[in-house]
């Protein structure tokens, strides 16, 4: 405005001055005068710098209003785009890992929009708008498959609005696809179920149930300390009791809440199944069985999750000698010929055997000896891969039983069931809880090396 109003002034002056001019035309040639009158003004004007600031801190102050307006406007659109990608990302990969499991696209789609909704209220979306699910089938036993999501959403505008524009647009993208490039397999846990589980689990618990059961010992020699085998049937030297009635050493000590070593090998083995299953994989099938003087099998291979506590837990089990040399004939047969991997039909198998390895036969009395490798010799010969957890017997220095038919053949067991397994990185030793279970994961990741079928999201 200072410009403009110097303008006008200049303006009215310019007037004045002509004026002037006009009457002493006869002593000044005025053309010329007045051209050079005002040159000079027009000139004094354009250097005169006073009302610049205001001008341009004006306009530069708008520009730079707009600048932030549009710099916060695209932060949050940043943010609720990257948002939503989160959202529709885990939607996806749930629909995913649903459609390995019953290659059910419907219920794929059903609980990706499930997800979707519970991540929405982070981003605050449009809940009318749903994502829009894909499922496709890449082989025909739906092993390779792909699923994709897109969602079209908007972020609300706080300056752009001033201009017309009341949100920001955006669109998002996930897919997950899984190609079943490994092999079939049938994976078989075989555990020991003999007298033997029935130990307590740690030393603490040893004692404990030695403890309990001194009062019920009838003479029998070293054992008036207690007994800490949780038998579960009737010995003719202890006869515990509860609420008046007689009771087996094992009844006794689940009667007490004393872990036993069958609770270790039951709970491992139980979370094993369920961690090969998480891994979505429908290539991959396992199965169960039982062994003391015979076989029972708990579950036929299958590719649902099961529990092998539950099962077992209903079963009728002989839980009293260990006849290897039956126990291995069985499952040579039932388990027959390992294949290429190729088709379910023709799977690799392998078996995971779980024993303390002491053998003992009571038909003829009490005959008892180191497990032999040679007991595995047929199932390996049918391309079988034999993986072999050693669960060892613990010291019960006292126990007449333990000491009779039990360590004088400890020392012999490792070497020959380490020679069992297929080869050295399928041996271990679990000798607690913890040991167990960590060891019966290394073994079935060993053994199903190259099986996996991993989901991945595509770039």
């Amino acid at each position: 405005m200072a410009k403009f109003n110097d303008l006008v002034t200049i303006f009215s002056n310019f007037n004045g001055m002509t004026n002037k001019i006009q009457l002493s035309v006869k002593r000044v040639d005025s053309g010329k005068n007045m051209f050079r009158t005002y040159k000079n003004f027009v000139r004094r004007y354009l250097r005169d710098e006073s009302g610049n600031f205001a001008l341009i801190f004006g306009v530069s102050s708008m520009a730079l209003l707009m600048a932030t307006g549009v710099a916060i406007d695209h932060s949050n659109l940043v943010s609720t785009k990257a948002k939503s990608q989160y959202a529709l990302d885990a939607s996806v990969m749930a629909a995913a890992r649903s459609y390995q499991v019953d290659q059910s696209s419907k219920n794929a789609k059903k609980l990706a929009k499930k997800v979707f909704k519970e991540h929405c209220e982070s981003f605050k979306c449009d809940k009318k708008a749903k994502p829009k699910i894909t499922v496709k089938s890449l082989s025909a036993d739906n092993a390779s498959f792909s699923v994709s999501g897109q969602y079209s959403g908007a972020s609300s505008s706080l300056f752009l609005s001033k201009l017309s524009a009341e949100a920001l647009d955006f669109k998002t993208y996930s897919e997950v696809g899984v190609t079943a490039s490994g092999k079939n397999h049938e994976v078989y846990i075989a555990m020991d179920m003999s007298a033997s589980v029935g130990i307590a689990s740690t030393q603490t618990e040893i004692d404990l149930l030695k403890t309990l059961t001194k009062p019920f010992v009838n003479g029998m020699p070293g054992a008036e300390d207690g007994c800490a085998f949780a038998c579960h049937q009737a010995e003719f030297f202890i006869s515990p009791v509860i609420n008046g009635s007689s009771v087996t050493t094992y009844d006794f000590a689940k009667a007490n809440n004393i872990r036993l070593r069958e609770d270790d090998i039951l709970d491992a083995a139980s979370s094993l199944v369920s961690d090969i299953f998480d891994t979505g994989n429908p290539n991959i099938k396992v199965g169960a069985y039982a062994f003391s003087d015979s076989v029972e099998e708990i579950k036929a291979p299958t590719n649902s999750d099961f529990s092998i506590r539950s099962i077992v837990n209903g079963m009728n089990l002989s839980y009293w000698a260990t006849r290897f040399d039956v126990v291995f004939s069985t499952l040579t047969q039932n388990i027959g010929e390992s294949g290429s991997g190729a088709t379910s039909s023709d799977p690799v198998k392998s078996i995971i055997i779980v024993t303390d390895g002491l053998n003992n036969n009571y038909d003829a009395g009490i005959i008892t000896s180191a497990f032999n490798a040679n007991y595995c010799s047929d199932l390996k010969n049918n391309g079988v891969k034999v993986a072999v957890l050693h669960v060892p017997y613990p010291d019960l220095s006292g126990q007449p039983w333990y000491e009779a038919f039990a360590k004088p053949y400890l020392s012999s067991i490792p070497s020959q069931l380490e020679a069992c397994a297929s080869s050295e990185n399928l041996y271990f030793i679990g000798t607690d809880a913890t040991g167990i279970s960590e060891a019966l994961n290394l073994m079935a990741t060993a053994l199903l090396d190259g099986g996996s079928s991993e989901l991945a999201f595509k770039q």
